[in-house]
């Protein structure tokens, strides 16, 4: 077993010990009870919504590199939650950019170059909500809080940064690419220059604003119906909580599931939940209950669903598992030279 996957399975045992630790568990069964389960029914479609704007949203950003048929990019997005809740170290963003690679005939690199811009949009869309609820909030967070959402916000900026240096200084980064392979054999010096080029390749939205302005208000409809279900979930177990509440909790349980964790987040939902509730002096029992929910409701569809969609697409699990386990994100041919000037 891999150190990182190690390393995952550690961090969810510590947060899954402190989240149950003192908890009265005739309280906890007793909350489940009376949760109004008929409330899941309208998550379910919500999720459903969310994926569909992802899908949307991906195909904007992938444009620049090819016409790819919005089924294909639906099922690779279920593919790649499916693939975070069944596989370690978070490797679903390298099984949606293998599925799209050998669907659309894509270079698996450039697709998954879009991922990272998308989650570029992603992260300034929690700091949008981040910021609304730091306005209007209402609330005094622990001074770690703070400074776990300042290093949030500082880690997306340098990483905007990152990418559009990248992508508008490319002859500096093919540059720096070819003196650091310069002691290198051919083969890798070639598979590294090739690997660039196509990452760059996939940063071609950068110089659209048409694509990004849409990618920017796709993400917003990507993370609305998210919170909704936040917000439904909570609300199911009679609690009388505002919507700014249910984005604090969301916000929280976002920055925690960033962190090294077993398989589905296991552990880090149900202590993110006991955090973000407590600020609203909800009970940890009855917090933890609502985290077993939100879990279940979210991870048993998504995995039907991811599952449901790579048996149609013609694909087997143990295939996915073993490309992406290999960081199977592109393919170099060897006979090609490499990249002498940038594109």
């Amino acid at each position: 077993m891999k150190k990182r996957t190690l390393i995952g399975i550690l961090v969810s045992t510590v947060l899954l010990y402190l989240a149950f630790r003192k908890v009265d568990v005739h309280l906890l069964a007793e909350s489940l009870a009376q949760a109004e389960y008929i409330w899941l029914v309208p998550a379910f479609f919500l999720m459903l919504i969310s994926m569909v704007f992802r899908a949307l949203r991906w195909k904007c950003l992938i444009r620049p590199i090819a016409e790819v048929k919005f089924v294909h990019l639906f099922s690779a997005s279920a593919i790649g939650l499916m693939a975070n809740n069944l596989l370690p170290a978070r490797l679903g963003e390298i099984a949606r950019a293998w599925v799209i690679g050998e669907k659309a005939g894509i270079s698996k690199t450039a697709s998954f170059a879009t991922i990272v811009v998308e989650r570029i949009f992603d992260g300034f869309t929690v700091i949008f909500f981040l910021v609304v609820v730091l306005l209007f909030g209402g609330l005094d967070f622990p001074a770690p809080m703070r400074k776990v959402a300042y290093a949030v916000v500082a880690f997306y900026i340098l990483a905007l940064v990152s990418l559009a240096m990248l992508r508008f200084k490319r002859e500096k980064a093919f540059s720096l690419v070819k003196a650091l392979t310069a002691r290198l054999p051919a083969g890798t010096a070639v598979k590294m220059t090739k690997l660039l080029e196509s990452f760059v390749e996939g940063l071609t939205v950068l110089k659209r604003p048409r694509d990004i302005a849409a990618a920017g208000l796709l993400s917003f409809l990507v993370w609305i119906p998210n919170i909704l279900v936040m917000h439904i979930v909570i609300r199911s177990f009679g609690l009388d909580i505002q919507v700014l509440a249910s984005i604090t909790v969301f916000i929280i349980v976002t920055f925690g599931i960033m962190i090294p964790s077993a398989p589905g987040f296991v552990g880090t939902i149900q202590y993110c939940f006991v955090i973000g509730l407590s600020l609203f002096g909800v009970a940890k029992s009855e917090a933890l209950s609502i985290s077993i929910v939100y879990h279940a409701g979210v991870f048993i569809p998504m995995t039907t669903a991811g599952l449901f969609c790579l048996a149609r697409e013609g694909m087997s699990f143990s295939g996915l598992r073993a490309a992406v386990k290999e960081g199977e994100v592109t393919e170099v041919d060897p006979k090609q030279t490499p990249l002498e000037e940038p594109l």
